[in-house]
């Protein structure tokens, strides 16, 4: 995109415009130049930001759509426009952009992440996991994605799934160190969660408690839990504790 100088000036008066709360005149501005000036697509998305920040959410569509229309990379346009669908909650609108992006350009993370977006939000959990999968597989490399799908896994109630791979990013030196601490937290988290759950079903299932006194891990991992690794190290120490206190039951059960 070649310099405008007369662009530049005008953004510049724009901006002095919005600091002073003069944000109609700075649109009317906008509008203004974006009529005569060699890349309108710049005005009309500042045109758009500034109605979001309103909550103008149709205005802001149109500016979009506006900007994508003149624009000669129209990506960077059309994902702002799925994000203003998803806020105001024009869900089906942003399927239908999203579909028509994936037809234009079948592998683009974009669209695929943001169509993911929406079927979770909608709680169609499978249809999300299948986008989930597909995007890992494009880019095997973005801990981002792993760690996305991590968190899709966890909201289906696939906790071994999404401890594993919690697990598989903190273990992984390449992983951003931003990505590696919120995995292990949310791997910490997951035991705790777990826990809630084991501990009640420990203490109504004899069977199951038999089989977690003579072997923890084994027990847990066949019902379906999946702690990390220092989470099962602590289930080994809770057989002791269950004798211990079985036997204090056995001793005392006879007194309130």
């Amino acid at each position: 995109m070649k310099e405008d100088p007369i662009l530049e000036l005008v953004l510049r008066d724009v901006e002095k415009c919005i600091q002073q709360g003069k944000v109609q005149y700075a649109i009317y501005l906008l509008r203004l130049m974006a009529c005569i000036c060699e890349s309108p697509s710049i005005c009309y998305q500042k045109m758009a930001e500034l109605y979001r920040k309103q909550r103008r959410y149709s205005r802001a569509i149109w500016a979009l759509r506006q900007a994508i229309r003149f624009a000669d990379n129209p990506d960077p346009y059309r994902a702002a426009l799925i994000e203003v669908l998803l806020e105001s909650g024009r869900w089906r609108v942003a399927i239908r952009e999203c579909r028509r992006w994936l037809r234009q350009s079948p592998d683009h993370p974009i669209p695929l992440e943001r169509l993911m977006d929406v079927y979770w939000r909608r709680m169609e959990f499978q249809r999300a996991l299948e986008l989930a999968n597909r995007l890992v597989q494009l880019l095997p490399a973005s801990a981002h994605h792993r760690l996305r799908r991590a968190h899709l896994l966890e909201d289906m109630g696939r906790y071994a799934q999404a401890a594993e791979e919690y697990q598989r990013l903190v273990e992984d030196d390449s992983a951003p160190f931003e990505v590696m601490v919120t995995a292990s937290l949310d791997l910490r988290r997951l035991d705790h969660q777990q826990l809630t759950v084991l501990v009640p079903l420990l203490m109504e299932d004899p069977a199951f408690r038999l089989e977690f006194v003579r072997d923890p891990v084994a027990a847990v991992r066949q019902r379906g839990f999946r702690f990390s690794p220092a989470g099962e190290e602590m289930l080994t120490y809770f057989p002791d504790e269950m004798q211990w206190m079985t036997q204090r039951t056995r001793r005392h059960g006879g007194y309130s």
